[in-house]
């Protein structure tokens, strides 16, 4: 993708940045509010296209800390902190997304849009039980599984 068209993180069917994701926030923006919105992501698209791999590279850094001959809490604190900032820098940065969209948003489309976000399994709305796969075994779980001892 390219930086002036990345999708908006949002949870909606298809998962984040689907184009369901996309229709939904537009359904919410006014067209004014919808490009505005679009202008703001393509010039913050750079930066969060610079943070991600520094966030990829950072995150292996741990996991590598962990895997040294001697375990230094010291080493593996430091790196994950590193790999923590970048991470707040990219949620920072997407955060602020919504807070230059103008006209702002009105209470109305902050409450629909913050239903949008939650996870669906914090939406009581699609709160459901999965569904067992077909031709799942009794007793197992929903991948096949015997339960625990």
């Amino acid at each position: 993708m390219t930086p002036t068209n990345l999708p908006p993180r949002i949870h909606a069917p298809g998962g984040p940045g689907s184009p369901a994701a996309r229709q939904g926030l537009q359904a919410i923006l006014s067209d004014e509010q919808w490009a505005s919105f679009q202008k703001v992501r393509a010039a913050q698209g750079e930066k969060l296209m610079e943070l991600r791999p520094k966030i990829q590279s950072a995150q292996r850094e741990v996991f590598e800390a962990g895997l040294a001959p001697k375990y230094d809490e010291a080493v593996v604190q430091q790196k994950a902190q590193a790999a923590a900032q970048l991470y707040a820098d990219m949620l920072v940065t997407q955060a602020k997304t919504f807070s230059e969209i103008q006209p702002p948003l009105s209470a109305e489309q902050i409450e629909k849009i913050k239903e949008m976000q939650s996870p669906p399994a914090a939406n009581p709305r699609v709160l459901h039980a999965p569904t067992p796969p077909q031709g799942a075994v009794p007793n197992h779980d929903t991948n096949g599984l015997p339960p625990k001892p």
